[in-house]
């Protein structure tokens, strides 16, 4: 019998970048949800599926002056929660948030499936079996060491908060983060972690997040402003 196996196409540093995602406890500045209960009627795997549908809906040229990659972090936001982006090189990401806002925020994360060459149809001739999109996003997030801070006090409980997507399609644009054609692909599925803050005080603050893959490393700074 003819076995296919799904290819590994992402660098390193392409790894680490899609490797952004987490979700932290016990903090002294902020409260930190529950990763174990659900948040405004969806689970967290929803809430991370909702993420990257978000994220990757944008062409690469909508981005920020820092980083031409991102998203504007006032385009397609709605309701309680504010999506804050990843990137794939250590930078810095500046956001204005309303008040009120719930913000959810990647921190250490990798997405694999139909839209990333991992599978049929963006690598032809290779079937698109879950369980070994699973394994791809699995082997490099146990492999992610991450730190963050929250206004220079450390986030702490990171490692209890890791999440697995549900199988989700992304609807890609035409020039996406991808490089792959526009249109929509399924399956897809994600693993790693998320932060998802209460609302923050009105004014400035700061999450640095750092992150190790063998000796690859990372640093990712979110300056936020939160206005009435």
């Amino acid at each position: 019998m003819k076995t296919f196996k799904i290819t590994r196409k992402l660098s390193i540093t392409r790894a680490i970048g899609l490797a952004l995602f987490l979700l932290p406890i016990g903090v002294i500045q902020a409260e930190i949800k529950n990763v174990n209960a659900n948040q405004y009627g969806n689970t967290w795997g929803e809430w991370t599926t909702r993420w990257a549908q978000w994220r990757f809906s944008f062409p690469v040229t909508s981005g920020s002056e820092e980083n031409a990659a991102l998203p504007d972090c006032q385009i397609g936001q709605s309701g309680p929660v504010w999506l804050l982006s990843t990137f794939d090189q250590s930078g810095v990401y500046n956001c204005t948030i309303p008040s009120g806002k719930t913000i959810l925020l990647p921190a250490a994360t990798h997405l694999a499936g139909a839209a990333t060459r991992n599978c049929e149809p963006t690598a032809p001739g290779v079937p698109c079996y879950i369980s070994e999109l699973r394994k791809i996003t699995a082997d490099l997030i146990d492999r992610v060491s991450v730190s963050a801070t929250l206004d220079g006090k450390k986030l702490t409980g990171l490692s209890k908060t890791r999440v697995t997507s549900p199988e989700f399609s992304l609807t890609l644009p035409d020039s996406n983060f991808f490089k792959v054609d526009p249109g929509t692909y399924f399956p897809n599925v994600m693993d790693g972690y998320f932060i998802m803050l209460k609302p923050l005080k009105p004014g400035t603050h700061r999450i640095v997040i750092n992150l190790q893959i063998g000796s690859a490393q990372a640093t990712r700074t979110y300056n936020l402003n939160v206005i009435r």
